[in-house]
């Protein structure tokens, strides 16, 4: 269950993310737009894989790390483009 629909923490900073079950904590910009989430990581520190990226579940942190935002079902790859990743939560891909 999503805490924030539409929801946008701030697209112009770098918010502290953590992905499903993975202990690392990354920076990206984060961008709710109907079912799709846009993260742009900082290129010094993204994951490795992008395409593997488990985003089912994601939590947005704050200073401390606690979370401040939960958010699931985000587990199609709508599309990737250097250090973007973009995902849906209703199955869409990008055909272009």
């Amino acid at each position: 269950m999503d805490l924030f629909v539409n929801f946008a923490p701030s697209y112009y900073t770098y918010e502290r993310i953590k992905f499903n079950n993975d202990t690392t904590i990354y920076l990206a910009k984060v961008w709710f737009y109907g079912a799709l989430c846009e993260l742009t990581f900082n290129t010094d520190d993204m994951p490795s894989n992008l395409r593997k990226t488990n985003t089912s579940y994601f939590e947005l942190l704050d200073i401390k790390g606690n979370a401040y935002g939960k958010y699931s079902g985000y587990s199609t790859i709508y599309r990737i483009v250097d250090n973007v990743l973009i995902v849906s939560k209703d199955g869409s891909v990008y055909i272009g």
